[in-house]
């Protein structure tokens, strides 16, 4: 009998700490006011359109770039490479020996 006196006193004592705690820690979270323009630039610079967007300016600069690129003057350079050989090859000497001479 004692013994579940004990145990009831000792569930009842870990049940108001158990409660004790959770409320203590609940606490009510932050509110962030904006103003319509924090909204708008938020909007502006997160949304899916707007990096839509800039991507089409990015690739619609290029294209402008590409395109007056083509009424500039072009220079063009071409050249013919030199036909160089740089064999060595085996020369019989008079008394019968290779001698090794590059080309």
């Amino acid at each position: 009998m004692n013994n579940i006196k004990y145990t009831q006193k000792a569930f009842s004592v870990f049940a108001f700490v158990l409660i004790f705690f959770s409320i203590s820690n609940a606490k009510a979270q932050d509110t962030i006011k904006y103003t319509l323009s924090d909204v708008v630039i938020i909007a502006q610079n997160q949304s899916p359109d707007a990096l839509k967007a800039k991507h089409r300016l990015r690739v619609s600069y290029w294209n402008f770039k590409i395109f007056k690129a083509d009424y500039l003057p072009n220079l063009g350079l071409s050249a013919t490479i030199p036909n160089l050989n740089r064999t060595i090859s085996a020369v019989q000497g008079q008394d019968g020996t290779s001698v090794y001479t590059p080309q």
